[in-house]
């Protein structure tokens, strides 16, 4: 594991290289918000459920399967985990930022970071993986996360999950994985091509994003300060003792887990922060700050890891 470390830590050094360009193409004024909201569009609805989509369009591999299986379990787990925490750290419903510090502890950006790491890191499998934890969150985040941020739940949208574009890939690419179908070679090479606009937009954006924050007041503010430690430490840590406590798997699904759990705050927080009427410049800047920070976090808890592990 000590190699998937150095490899996750070279990747992730050059995404946030993409990211500073992202930054400052926004701040020259060549990105605009009408091209960053497009660009995550191209994100959200091509790149990503075409990567998604082609890492499962693969002969079948139970190993990989009951290895996918794991994951979908675990991240259940450390999921319930993470509602449990929020509720520790958050108590007094009271308070204005209960609501979406409760949101950020638990929901992560699988989908927008998780997928080119883990694609760098431990390849196909790793897509996999990440697509089927990412799957799980994206259930738990439109019932719990939307009760979470609304308050009501007759919010609730469980329709949500089986329109989600990452939703629908994943469900496309299982099929033709449990059915052991590949798509011709020419349109697996277009499906390659779209795929590997991945990374590079979704740095863009995050970099054009973190642009628009105020990043050395958001460091001083106690409050976010409090829900990025609780979401880049806390909660890694809290899944690498389970792990530890569990009988070893894969070296990929692991590491996914890991990974999974070490991610940044997802960036729906700020989009359920303003569609439900809370603190959006609360969810804005730990999203930011958190994105920032796991520069650092994230390759030293896959480091922990590999020494527990």
């Amino acid at each position: 594991m000590g190699q998937i470390v150095a490899i996750a830590t070279n990747q992730i050094v050059m995404m946030f290289l993409l990211m500073g360009v992202g930054y400052l193409l926004y701040r020259r004024h060549f990105l605009t918000d009408a091209g960053v909201s497009q660009m995550s569009d191209l994100v959200l609805f091509v790149a990503n459920p075409v990567l998604i989509a082609k890492a499962l369009m693969r002969p079948f591999d139970a190993a990989v399967f009951q290895g996918a299986l794991w994951v979908a379990a675990v991240s259940v787990v450390t999921l319930l985990l993470s509602i449990a925490l929020g509720f520790v750290a958050y108590r007094d419903p009271r308070d204005r930022h209960t609501a979406m510090g409760r949101f950020s502890t638990i929901f992560s950006n699988t989908g927008f970071i998780g997928i080119p790491l883990a694609q760098a890191t431990v390849g196909a499998d790793g897509v996999f993986y990440v697509a089927v934890a990412n799957t799980v969150q994206i259930a738990f985040m439109w019932t719990y996360g939307v009760f979470l941020a609304s308050g009501d739940r007759t919010q609730v949208a469980p329709c949500k999950v089986l329109t989600n574009p990452s939703v629908i890939a994943m469900v496309v690419g299982l099929g033709c994985f449990l059915a052991s179908w590949e798509p011709p070679q020419i349109v697996m090479n277009a499906l390659t091509s779209l795929g590997n606009l991945n990374t590079g937009l979704v740095m863009l954006v995050l970099g054009a994003n973190l642009a628009q924050c105020q990043l050395a007041s958001l460091a001083r503010d106690a409050a976010i300060l409090k829900a990025c430690v609780l979401r880049l430490v806390a909660m890694p840590l809290l899944t690498l003792a389970i792990l530890f406590l569990l009988p070893r798997t894969g070296i990929a699904a692991q590491t996914v887990v890991i990974m999974y759990q070490a991610m940044p705050v997802a960036a729906a927080a700020s989009l359920f922060a303003h569609a439900y009427g809370r603190d959006g410049d609360f969810a804005t800047g730990v999203v930011a700050l958190s994105t920032l920070c796991s520069l650092a976090t994230m390759p030293l808890m896959l480091f922990v890891g590999s020494v527990i592990l």
